[in-house]
C-alpha cells in the first residue's frame, strides 16, 4: 500500500499554525488600555507582581490599580467606557468581560469580468456591517479601596445596568448610563465644614453626577438615586444624605472629562 508523505516544510507551517491558534485561543482580553499616565501607577494580578505601567499599556480583568502621589491615570475600557483615577488610589477590575464585536461578513469573491452591454451598470455589493454584542453578553465589576475617580459609562452600562457595578467598604454605585465622580473620604475631606452631615464620616463615600443618573445602595439594601448635578454622601454607618452644595473637594480639585485626557 502506497503512503503519502506531506513535506517537511508544510508540515513546519501546520504545527507553526496550531500553536498561534492554541495560543490566540487560550489568551483572555484586555478590560482596558492606559490613555494617559502623570506620574506613577501600577497593575497588579491576584497573587502577582505590581508592574509599572505606561501609555498604551492593557490592563487585565482581576488586577488592581494603584496610582500614586501627584499622579492621575485615564483608561479606555473595551466597551467604550473611560475612567481617570485621581492621585492616592486603588481601584480594582475585579470581574470585567466585553465580547469584541461579531466578525463582519466577507464580500463573495467577484467573478471573472464578462462583457456586458455599456447600459447595464455594475451592481454595488451591500455594506458590510459588524453585529454588536448583545444585551447580557458583558459585565463590569469594579471596586474603589482608596481614593477616588471620574467615569463615563460605556456600552455596559447601557445596555446591561444589572451588570455594571462599584463597590466600596460603606456602599454600592449602580448607573443608568451617565458620567459621574465618586469618592472616598474622611472627616472634613469630605461634605467640608460647611456642611452638617449627621453621619459617621470616618469612612465614608463621596458622588455627584454630571450627566445622568447614578443610584447609591446603603448596607440596608436601600437605593438612593442622585441625578444629574446632584452630590451626596455614605456614611459608614449606613446612612445616605444629599448635599445641597458642592462638596469643598470637588471645588478644589476638580477632574477634567476621562474623554479629553487622550
Amino acid at each position: 500500500m502506497s503512503t503519502h508523505k506531506i513535506p517537511m516544510r508544510s508540515t513546519v507551517r501546520l504545527a507553526a499554525a496550531l500553536v498561534l491558534g492554541l495560543a490566540c485561543g487560550a489568551a483572555q482580553a484586555a478590560a482596558a488600555k492606559v490613555m494617559l499616565i502623570t506620574g506613577v501607577a501600577t497593575a497588579t494580578p491576584p497573587g502577582g507582581k505590581a508592574r509599572s505601567l505606561h501609555r498604551g499599556d492593557a490592563v487585565e480583568p482581576g488586577e488592581s490599580l494603584e496610582v500614586g502621589n501627584n499622579s492621575y491615570l485615564s483608561l479606555s475600557f473595551a466597551d467604550g467606557g473611560r475612567v481617570l483615577l485621581r492621585p492616592n488610589t486603588v481601584f480594582e477590575v475585579e470581574a470585567y468581560d466585553y465580547p469584541a464585536p461579531a466578525a463582519a461578513t466577507a464580500a463573495p469573491a467577484a467573478p471573472a469580468p464578462v462583457a456586458v452591454p455599456a447600459a447595464e451598470a455594475p451592481v454595488s455589493a451591500p455594506a458590510v456591517t459588524e453585529a454588536a454584542p448583545k444585551p447580557g453578553s458583558g459585565k463590569a465589576f469594579f471596586k474603589l479601596v482608596r481614593g477616588g475617580f471620574r467615569a463615563i459609562s460605556g456600552l455596559i452600562g447601557k445596555q446591561d445596568k444589572q451588570e455594571y457595578l462599584i463597590r466600596t467598604s460603606v456602599a454600592t454605585i449602580g448607573i443608568r448610563g451617565t458620567d459621574y465622580v465618586a469618592e472616598k473620604c474622611s472627616g472634613d475631606q469630605c461634605a467640608g465644614p460647611y456642611q452638617q452631615v449627621d453621619g459617621d464620616l470616618s469612612d465614608a463615600l463621596q458622588v455627584g453626577v454630571n450627566e445622568g443618573s447614578i443610584e447609591v445602595t446603603t448596607p440596608d439594601g436601600t437605593a438612593h438615586p442622585v441625578e444629574q448635578g446632584q452630590f451626596g454622601i455614605a456614611t459608614r454607618d449606613g446612612k445616605f444624605f444629599a448635599l445641597p452644595l458642592t462638596p469643598m473637594s470637588y471645588l478644589l480639585n476638580p477632574l477634567p472629562d476621562p474623554d479629553s485626557c487622550q
